[in-house]
């Protein structure tokens, strides 16, 4: 991946996020009601949980760790490594697959589970892409974000 297209990713997340807070403002009836909402909500989702994966990917590359043969194991090898916190590995294990569900079954998904993903705590993105608080030892792209926000070094191995 070149560098424009990792801080193409990075920049994409929190745009999304904004986004999906508008959506998020939304009663259920309001949400459901247009199907513009309903498409927007669907690939913003989409699109920033691939944009996850897509950077974690790069990253274990960039360090030269195992290759992964799932998205799912994208995050456990980050897990596994310390890159990301243990506590949440579930919690991204859930949004690939909703995002598989996206991808797969778009015209089976219940409108009442999307909103109420909508609605809930979004923190977990926070918690992929973090400010860098200008650490050397971070790996940057630009130099805008850190992972994490966790010294990243090429000398890392799992």
């Amino acid at each position: 991946m070149r560098k424009e297209e990792v801080q193409g990713r990075l920049d994409l997340v929190p745009e999304n996020l904004e986004k999906l807070a508008i959506l998020q403002a939304m009663s259920y009836d309001e949400f459901a009601s247009d199907f513009r909402n309903i498409d927007s909500a669907l690939h913003r989702l989409q699109t920033a949980i691939q944009a996850l994966v897509d950077l974690g990917s790069y990253i274990i590359a960039s360090l030269g760790l195992r290759t992964p043969s799932t998205s799912a194991e994208v995050i456990d090898i980050l897990v596994e490594c310390g890159l990301l916190p243990t506590a949440h590995r579930d919690r991204y294990i859930s949004m690939i697959q909703f995002r598989n569900r996206i991808v797969h079954f778009y015209n089976d998904i219940d409108l009442r589970i999307l909103h109420w993903i909508l609605l809930m705590s979004w923190s977990t993105f926070g918690i992929c892409i973090m400010p860098s608080f200008g650490s050397s030892r971070n790996i940057r792209i630009g130099s805008r974000y850190a992972i994490h926000g966790s010294p990243l070094t090429h000398d890392m191995r799992c």
